[in-house]
């Protein structure tokens, strides 16, 4: 009689349930990026108060986001990010070089224009085992601390992206030292019974975005790369930035459900596809200026074409992971030996 071989079977660790309002919150925000940067194709006021709008939360909230869900692993922060930034800073600037028809200069101290996303990611992770030294309150106000004083240094360029990702580093924080149950802690105390204090939060940031309206800044003051001196005015407008953006994440998270939506979820959970290849259907644009006709239909076709690309994206995603499971299931096959 043959002996059964009982296999030894261990109970696996429950599942953790995915939080689908990041997912929700994530599409969301690669849909702001995709449309602000197309916005940059053409010039018009109404553009240019919802250019304004959109940049002024949507990469602290991004940080945020990152930061939620950042660890310290060395063997992805260089599959991830490190090698992904190498062969897109390849790939951008040889399209540069081709759509605009200049010579080809490869360089990877500077980051080319959205790239600087991935560099910044990567000195946060790598710093993460320091960061894990330090109390969240110390964190926080010495990363807002530094956020506001590297403004001071006018030398400071986009030399390693350094100005980005310093001014947009407390915003990582927030989200590596609150993690899920910290945010759900905040989401009860605002959406309880201090419902009001959500509604002024709405106020508030209704209050600055019509502000921002009407105050002259300089543009680059939108993507953390301004360096203002010794201005106190310079200053108190990226601290004005820094209190909206603070006040968006908080209203996204109120109100965004934490459940599954077709279709919006799925992208949302994909964000990276879309994040790097929007970058040429841009530049494409730019260089035709196709966006050519009245500001209003110009906005229009900016909206449409971010929410097409966004899905697209997301099926691309999706087609590639598949096709890499069917191919490891298929390895896996082959390996096994077969019985005689």
């Amino acid at each position: 009689m043959k002996q059964i071989a009982v296999a030894d079977i261990r109970e696996k660790p429950a599942k953790k349930p995915r939080n689908y309002r990041v997912d929700n919150i994530r599409f969301i925000l690669i849909f702001l990026i995709i449309f602000g940067h197309f916005l940059e194709t053409f010039e018009g006021p109404i553009k240019q108060n919802i250019y304004t709008i959109i940049y002024s939360f949507h990469i602290p909230a991004f940080m945020f986001l990152s930061g939620l869900y950042a660890s310290f692993s060395p063997q992805k922060i260089l599959r991830r990010y490190v090698l992904t930034y190498l062969v897109f800073q390849i790939i951008y600037t040889a399209f540069d070089a081709f759509i605009y028809g200049h010579s080809v200069s490869f360089q990877f101290s500077t980051p080319y224009w959205l790239l600087w996303y991935l560099m910044a990611l990567s000195f946060y992770e790598l710093l993460i085992p320091t960061i894990d030294h330090f109390t969240p309150r110390k964190l926080i106000i010495g990363t807002f601390c530094i956020a506001i004083l590297v403004g001071v240094d006018v030398s400071i360029s986009m030399y390693l992206t350094l100005s980005r990702t310093l001014v947009f580093f407390p915003f990582f924080i927030l989200g590596y030292v609150g993690k899920e149950n910290g945010i759900e802690r905040v989401l009860n105390f605002f959406t309880g019974k201090k419902r009001r204090l959500l509604d002024c939060a709405c106020v508030l940031i209704a209050l600055l975005e019509i502000g921002f309206m009407f105050i002259e800044f300089p543009e680059r003051t939108l993507y953390g790369s301004y360096a203002y001196g010794l201005s106190l005015y310079g200053a108190g407008i990226r601290i004005g930035f820094f209190v909206c953006a603070l006040l968006w994440l908080l209203v996204l998270f109120a109100s965004i459900p934490n459940k599954s939506i077709r279709f919006l979820s799925k992208a949302g959970g994909s964000t990276m596809c879309a994040y790097l290849l929007h970058g040429f259907v841009k530049i494409f644009i730019q260089k035709y200026q196709i966006m050519c006709f009245p500001e209003t239909v110009n906005i229009l076709l900016c909206l449409g074409g971010a929410l097409v690309l966004v899905f697209f994206c997301s099926f691309l995603s999706g087609t590639y992971k598949k096709a890499i499971i069917r191919w490891r299931k298929q390895s896996e096959r082959e390996t096994i030996p077969k019985e005689e």
